[in-house]
Formats: structure tokens, C-alpha cells, sequence
């Protein structure tokens, strides 16, 4: 990185990590310009130490999965809480242009969050908690070729897809975590301290439903 710096290659280096307290430890060695960490409505413990710590350095600040790796389903509410930080900006994967203009629209906006979304962001923490993938892979590879967070998304296959598409999409995979043997080697990579294994059996519980009832409960 240095050597890129002084050839005029790198302005700014920049560093990224699901991890909050490397990003706290990596801010402070005053190396870098700007940092992306995960932030939205439910990942938001970055207010504690890292947003506060960057913006004391001078730092730029990088929202990576603003709609919590779509698991956030209403983007107009996720990009309204954002708006309150106006030195964060958000990174959002974008699918199609009618996507980006809604984004653009809230953004442009300004308004304060009501007392209605405020209830409606509660309302998904209490629904999500603490046991949800982020998505990261940091788990991977795992010795039993699992697609951990496949798996562990499932919902947003359940609720975005046909059912059949949807079947034909994950089957695969949780027949694959059937050679699962909780060696929990993913538990130690995982930086949100999920118990997979657990989470794992409780989404295929969730699936088997869903295949009944065509219903997420």
C-alpha cells in the first residue's frame, strides 16, 4: 500500500472489515483515509467506538450493507435512517435503475424519521435480534462444503422468489448441510459470534415449513 502511495497509484487508502474492534484497532494507526464497516438500522453498533473514533480522525465513512445484506426489505426506511448521518455514505448493491432512483429520491430528501418508522426499525431488531448472517463468508471454507450463509438467508429466497425457484435454488445446499458435523470451526471465524450449527438446523425447520405451508414463520 505504501509503495502504491508514493508511485501516485493509491490517493487514499481505505480499508473495509466486519470486524469492529480490528476496524477501531486499524483506525488507529492513523494509516488509513477512510474505512467501510457494516451500518444500518440493526447493525449499528459502529456508533459506539469506530464512527466516533473515524470521524475524529478525519476519516471517510463507508455504510456497506445498508439493507443489511437484504435482509432489510424496506429500503425507503433504510436509507431514511442513513440520512441522519450525513457524514456516512452508503454503498448499496443496486439491481436495476428504478432501485437506484428510489434511493436517490429518500436521499434528496431530508426529512426526519417519524415516530411511525422509528416504531417500524424497532420492530425489525426485535424480529432479527442478534442471531441473523451478515453475509460476510468470513466462515468459509468450511471442511464439509456447507453453503453456510446460502443457508442462512434462506428467508430472503422464501419471500422474494416463487416457491419452486426458491426449492430449486437452496435444496441442494441443505442436502449438503446434512454432512454438517459441528466441528464449529465456523463458529470461530464468524465475527458476529453466531452459534452456526444451531442457526443451521433452525433454518432447515423454517424451509421444511415453508415447503408446506408456502409461508415463512
Amino acid at each position: 500500500m505504501k509503495e502504491g502511495i508514493r508511485a501516485g497509484k493509491i490517493r487514499f487508502p481505505a480499508f473495509s472489515s466486519h470486524s469492529l474492534p480490528i476496524a477501531a484497532e486499524m483506525i488507529r494507526t492513523g494509516l488509513f483515509n477512510a474505512v467501510q464497516i457494516p451500518f444500518n438500522f440493526v447493525d449499528c453498533e459502529a456508533l459506539d467506538e469506530v464512527i466516533p473514533l473515524a470521524r475524529r480522525a478525519d476519516m471517510g465513512i463507508i455504510a456497506m450493507k445498508p439493507l443489511g445484506g437484504g435482509r432489510l426489505d424496506n429500503a425507503r426506511l433504510c436509507f431514511r435512517y442513513l440520512l441522519q448521518f450525513r457524514h456516512v455514505i452508503p454503498d448499496p448493491g443496486i439491481e436495476t435503475l428504478s432501485q437506484l432512483q428510489e434511493i436517490l429520491e429518500v436521499m434528496e430528501s431530508g426529512w426526519p424519521l417519524t415516530a411511525e418508522e422509528n416504531g417500524q426499525i424497532e420492530a425489525y431488531r426485535t424480529r432479527l435480534g442478534s442471531e441473523w448472517c451478515h453475509r460476510c463468508d468470513y466462515c468459509q471454507p468450511c471442511p464439509q462444503h456447507v453453503a453456510i450463509s446460502t443457508l442462512l438467508v434462506t428467508e430472503t429466497f422464501a419471500k422474494r422468489m416463487p416457491k419452486e425457484r426458491a426449492r430449486a435454488f437452496v435444496e441442494e445446499s441443505f442436502k449438503a448441510a446434512e454432512n454438517c458435523t459441528e466441528c464449529r470451526e465456523c463458529v470461530k471465524k464468524c465475527p458476529y459470534h453466531l452459534d452456526i450449527p444451531v442457526l443451521l438446523k433452525k433454518q432447515r425447520n423454517l424451509w421444511n415449513g415453508f415447503l408446506e405451508t408456502g409461508n415463512w414463520t
